[in-house]
């Protein structure tokens, strides 16, 4: 199975140099959370500093209750990290499967660590000790008889287990053994070498990989490494009429699919798009000559029928889509043949046409020549099979313009306008995504 390689390229300063260490984690684990170190977070604090205003996403108290089990951590703040007598040199886990969460790391003053674990542990009930596989474990149970809570220690390693309101009585004897053996998954091995001050990861499964975030100063990238998805079926970087393709506008994606990909793409394409059912025919016609170089321009939102129906978010979003073909005579002959009269909706119109060597598709005027009108000097050599470049002002703009009346009454509709509540003041202070 081909891997498939993203990179959001916004300049990042590589964290600290750290030496090999072993990862620690739950037996199947759905999702780890992987800190190289835990000080390298403070190369976050100035993006943090200016968006946590702005989104709760950004603000580390938004995470200080979730980040360990038993202990309130700040993971922003490395000195009072080590305070509390955890090696922020070293990395840290976080690992989640079903309702229980694990937290390992090392320690410089175990110690100081257990006074403060076994302080938390008893709050929550009558406390036991126990050795497993020389790993000594301590636990909590309830009124109820219910081990909420847990705490496993070997040398300067140390884990702590929550199962959020259920019981771990299951998972003690599995606990005994995390820091006995290295955390191994496909994810894990796969995203190793992503840089970055955090690593998200989904460790098995047909669709697994990781992503990596950090900050530099004022600027976010992102990196991810992945297989199973349908990326794989991206082809390489090389020549395309659209490499230097850069009109104004909320989006621009400019793709190199693979010739493989081509038929599955318009397929899945067109089940989506109004009229699909005029287009595809063509479309299919259309692939022998195509190839693979792709460009998607949005240039802006605007809602003018509501957003209730598919068809009107479809027109909502005002687009053009280029493809470059080997056969215009071909093109064109096929576009020739388009009932144009039948494209036109009461939501909008759908455009077709060829110029050069170049196929479109658009739902706007506006965002037809401004794709067009960018074609001239766009050749060269596309660095990426995919390139996505978003203009965030544009794109908050685009967000609040979802209906609250009609968010109520649709789902897809409650999320966007979550992020729009959530996403739309950080958006507006930057400058490029």
């Amino acid at each position: 199975m081909v891997a498939a390689w993203l990179s959001f390229t916004l300049t990042l300063a590589a964290a600290p140099a750290t030496p090999p260490q072993q990862l620690r984690a739950l037996d199947g684990a759905e999702f780890i959370a992987v800190l190289p170190r835990v000080d390298a977070l403070a190369q976050t604090a100035p993006f943090l500093a200016l968006g946590q205003d702005k989104s709760t996403f950004l603000r580390p108290s938004t995470y200080r209750e979730v980040t360990h089990p038993l202990l309130s951590l700040n993971v922003f703040d490395a000195p009072s990290v080590r305070a509390q007598g955890i090696d922020v040199e070293r990395p840290y886990t976080l690992s989640s499967r079903g309702d229980v969460s694990l937290s390992c790391h090392w320690l410089v003053d175990p110690a100081a660590y257990d006074a403060l674990v076994a302080a938390a542990l008893k709050r929550m009930g009558e406390v036991t000790t126990s050795e497993l596989a020389g790993v000594t474990l301590h636990a909590t149970k309830d009124v109820l008889g219910r081990v909420l809570a847990a705490s496993v220690r070997k040398g300067n390693e140390a884990c702590a287990a929550t199962g959020h309101g259920q019981t771990l009585e299951a998972e003690l004897p599995k606990l005994g053994k995390v820091l006995t053996r290295a955390a191994a998954a496909p994810g894990l091995a796969l995203s190793k070498d992503l840089k970055g001050q955090l690593r998200l990861v989904v460790p098995k499964g047909r669709q697994h990989g990781g992503l990596s975030l950090g900050a530099d100063g004022l600027t976010l990238k992102a990196a991810a490494k992945a297989k199973g998805l349908p990326l794989a079926t991206l082809g390489s970087p090389g020549p395309s009429p659209f490499a230097r393709f850069s009109p104004p506008g909320l989006a621009l994606l400019k793709l190199r699919l693979a010739p493989e990909a081509l038929r599955p793409v318009l397929q899945q394409t067109f089940r989506n798009v109004p009229k699909g059912e005029l287009l595809l025919p063509l479309a299919e016609q259309l692939v022998p000559a195509l190839t693979g170089n792709v460009a998607v321009l949005a240039t802006r939102v605007k809602v003018s029928h509501g957003l209730k129906s598919p068809t009107a978010r479809f027109f909502a979003l005002k687009f053009a889509v280029l493809a470059e073909v080997t056969d215009a005579p071909l093109a064109q002959s096929l576009l020739d043949g388009l009932d144009k009269k039948a494209l036109a909706l009461r939501e909008g119109t759908l455009l077709t046409g060829l110029v050069g060597n170049v196929v479109f598709l658009a739902n706007d005027v506006g965002a037809k020549d401004a794709a067009l009108a960018g074609l001239g000097r766009a050749k060269g050599t596309q660095a990426h099979a995919a390139e996505l470049v978003v203009d965030p002002k544009h794109l908050a703009q685009g967000l609040a313009q979802v209906p609250l009346l009609e968010a109520v009454q649709v789902p897809l509709l409650a999320g966007v306008l979550a992020a729009s509540t959530e996403l739309g003041p950080l958006l507006t202070i930057s400058e490029r995504i």
